[in-house]
């Protein structure tokens, strides 16, 4: 779960890469993939200058604890993100129901399961005489 390189420049899969060659010369990786919805989308991993030996138990079990929480951190933006545009699109709808129900040329109002006025339309507030904002939410 943990893909470890103690020494870089002594391994052939990466002892001919430039930031193995050249700054910052790694000697040392250890890393944990980051997978989200059987995507990978990156890895956490720990850098060294310096050769070291391969992790304890303890050291990669804090690894793989710490990139899970980098995975929940991301996944939990991407929800958040999913809805605030779900909110948005909510938001418009809202407004163009509440426009058509205003413009309609019949009498509509609307009440909650506690009797509050939801909905007051311009027609009803023209028959009634009451404006719409001395009813709403009451």
């Amino acid at each position: 779960e943990v893909f470890t390189v103690c020494d870089a420049t002594q391994d052939p899969r990466f002892c001919g890469n430039p930031l193995v060659l050249g700054p910052p010369f790694i000697r040392f990786y250890a890393g944990k993939s980051l997978v989200c919805h059987g995507q990978k989308i990156g890895t956490f991993c720990i850098l060294d200058r310096q050769p070291r030996e391969l992790l304890s138990k303890m050291e990669r079990e804090n690894l793989v604890m710490l990139a899970d929480m980098v995975l929940d951190q991301i996944m939990r933006r991407q929800t958040s993100k999913h809805l605030e545009v779900a909110h948005e699109q909510l938001i418009q709808r809202n407004d163009e129901l509440n426009s058509l129900i205003d413009t309609a040329n019949a009498p509509i109002f609307a009440i909650d399961a506690n009797f509050a006025v939801t909905a007051w339309n311009r027609k009803i507030g023209d028959l009634t005489s009451i404006p719409k904002e001395d009813l709403l939410g009451r």
